[in-house]
């Protein structure tokens, strides 16, 4: 016999053991999520239009199912025709059992999804009913020789399993099936795993095993051709129209983009016919420097500091001021004669600022007035001629652009493209905005620029730029031939590449001169064109002046205007030597004090003298002050009876929330 204390820890640890048994088997045994059953009722009325109520009912164990549950319901399916086509779709009531449940809706790539219950509440544990009704048309299959209803009952994408699953189809009076076929699985699969019965108009399919997660039921039944009444030419003209309902509206919105821009181009946007140029040795209407160089570019180039050089040059021919190259460094002197009258606008700014300071310094110190005397000398020749010559039409660009955004975001918001379709349409567009905004200061920078290496940098990065832009659209090109479902999906991004593409060549090109401004660019192309013909070319124009150091300095203003005084200087060498003017003819500008011009080099000197006297002025300007310092101190397809498992109308699936 043993003794008690060695069986008293056998009889403890028993006493445990049994004592965690019972604690577990009280605690509440986990469920599975579970459709519990799943039935159809299709009401099918002679006119095609189904009445459709599904009634769920679901086991919640506060896993998926949170607040309710979510019902997707394709809203178009594939034709023989390769069009994407849709159907007509209306929810008409949504209980949980048996009384009225909240809901919201969403769209899905394709169709819509169907959310029951509340953001805010939560369901306790148990099983719900939940009961749909809508109304559904298009989905009968209008065929030669008989007429079909194929119908994926449950859809091919719950997120449960489904224990059994039903439908009861009602066909119109005195109508009865000749033909059914039932399928069962996964979306393609030809499972056999249910049952029918007839009874009068009414066909009753139930399936035989449970659904497992992603099977559905897909039932079909075969009518007499001529119970159903057909599609009149009213609804085959309106499915027409819903089948392209994208294109469509793509279509009209790039049709109002581009009569608004072609009609007002071809009011205000188009410049005069061009005129017969003849060479000329003179300003047109006797435009000064500085108006030649707005005029030609229609504004000013390089922000305007071009037509200051050839204005400052100007003046200094003129005798009102000599231009020092002292050290590198260039300065505007003023001298002792006086304008006899008014001078050209904007040469009236840097006399008068030079008359303010005897000697101007073109350096950093003094920046600021530089700075400011360009802004006055633009803003005095922008006051006077704005609009005089060229109308840019800002109006008229302004509202154009804002039609363009309306008429995108039309297509965009009321179309109804899936997610994918929506991407092709909006990334694009952002990156090509994107793009203008800086190819449009790349541009600025190009024009603006005071040397050439700037110009050739900024040029660079602009062609990069531009080529990362095709190779994005050549890709969602190549992306959209995948994406695209139907025919309606491609025209429907082309004609909305042509309300982008319309806008932006329409603004290119909606300026246009002034029938002065084309008399005046006329006369100055003539201008050009004597300043940069050959030597024995400008020798045959008859009653063209003889080159002369007094010709040549009176023209030299406009050459720099123009960006052609280095062949204008070249000619003048040209004379230099065939006048016979040796190392020894000293000649010297008198609207020039500094080093000496080399007669052999003069082309170059003259040329690259002009170009400094713009450089050195835009460099020694104060940099723009940074915008973030602070003021203060650091701080599905449908198919025939011959189909599977997910195909028909209906399908889609659920889930919960």
């Amino acid at each position: 016999m043993r003794k008690p204390a060695t069986l008293l820890p056998t009889f403890l640890s028993r006493c445990l053991f049994g004592l965690l048994l019972l604690l577990l088997a009280a605690l509440p045994a986990r469920a599975d999520e579970v459709i519990e059953s799943f039935h159809a009722a299709i009401d099918l009325s002679r006119s095609g239009k189904m009445t459709v109520t599904e009634t769920i009912r679901v086991r919640a164990e506060g896993y998926k199912i949170k607040r309710g549950i979510f019902r997707d319901f394709p809203l178009t399916f594939m034709g023989e025709d390769k069009q994407l086509h849709r159907v007509d779709f209306a929810i008409v009531n949504i209980e949980r059992n048996g009384a009225k449940d909240d809901y919201k809706t969403e769209s899905i790539d394709g169709g819509m999804r169907i959310y029951i219950g509340k953001e805010d509440v939560f369901l306790p544990r148990g099983d719900y009913t939940y009961s749909i009704t809508y109304e559904t048309g298009r989905q009968i299959r209008y065929r030669k020789d008989f007429d079909e209803l194929f119908w994926n009952v449950t859809g091919n994408g719950w997120e449960f399993p489904i224990r059994e699953a039903s439908a009861t189809i009602v066909l119109p009076d005195g109508v009865r099936a000749e033909d059914t076929v039932f399928f069962t699985g996964l979306l393609g699969a030809k499972g056999k795993n249910a049952r029918v019965l007839e009874e009068g108009n009414e066909v009753f399919f139930a399936t035989t095993t449970p659904l497992d997660l992603h099977e559905g039921l897909t039932v079909g039944v075969k009518l007499p051709k001529g119970v159903m009444d057909p599609p009149t030419q009213d609804d085959l003209f309106w499915w027409w129209v819903k089948d392209r309902m994208n294109s469509i509206l793509a279509g009209i919105a790039l049709t109002i983009v581009l009569l608004y821009f072609v009609w007002h181009w071809m009011r205000v946007g188009r410049d005069p016919l061009r005129g017969v140029i003849v060479p000329r040795w003179d300003a047109p209407m006797g435009l000064s420097p500085a108006l030649v160089n707005y005029v030609d570019n229609r504004g000013f180039s390089n922000n305007g500091w071009t037509a200051f050089s050839a204005s400052a040059i100007n003046l200094a021919v003129k005798g009102h001021i000599v231009l020092e190259d002292v050290k590198e460094k260039l300065a505007m002197k003023l001298t002792d004669k006086i304008p006899d009258g008014p001078l050209p606008s904007g040469e009236d700014v840097i006399y008068g600022t030079v008359a303010g300071a005897g000697t101007l310094r073109i350096d950093k110190s003094n920046g600021r007035t530089l700075q400011t005397m360009g802004d006055k000398f633009r803003l005095s020749i922008d006051k006077e001629h704005t609009g005089k010559y060229y109308r840019y039409n800002l109006g008229i660009i302004v509202w154009g652009i804002i039609l363009t955004v309306v008429a995108y975001l039309t297509v965009v918001f009321f179309g109804t493209f899936d997610d994918d379709m929506l991407g092709l349409l909006i990334v694009p567009a952002f990156i090509f905005v994107f793009v203008a905004i800086f190819s449009a200061v790349l541009i600025a920078v190009m024009k603006a620029a005071p040397s050439m290496v700037m110009k050739v940098i900024a040029g660079f990065f602009l062609a990069m730029f531009w080529l990362a832009f095709a190779l994005i659209v050549i890709v969602s090109a190549m992306s959209l031939l995948q994406i695209a479902k139907s025919p309606d999906d491609i025209i429907a991004l082309a004609c909305c590449g042509g309300i982008i593409l319309s806008a932006v060549v329409f603004v290119t090109f909606m300026g246009a001169a002034t029938p002065l401004g084309r008399q005046l660019m006329d006369g100055i192309e003539g201008l050009r064109l004597y300043l940069t013909v050959a030597e024995k070319d400008r020798m045959n124009l008859a009653g063209a002046p003889e080159m002369s150091p007094q010709h040549f300095e009176k023209m030299l203003p406009y050459a720099v205007a123009l960006g052609v005084e280095k062949p204008w200087a070249e000619h003048f060498q040209t004379w230099l030597d065939a006048a016979g003017v040796n190392q020894n003819y000293d000649y010297q500008p008198g609207w020039y004090a500094g080093r000496e011009f080399d007669h052999k080099q003069f082309g170059n000197r003259m040329s690259s003298f002009s170009s400094s006297l713009s450089s050195e002025i835009s460099s020694s300007l104060p940099p723009p002050p940074a915008s973030s310092s602070s003021g203060f101190s650091s701080s599905s397809s449908g198919g025939s009876s011959g189909g599977s498992s997910g195909g028909g109308g209906g399908g889609g699936g659920g889930g919960g929330w």
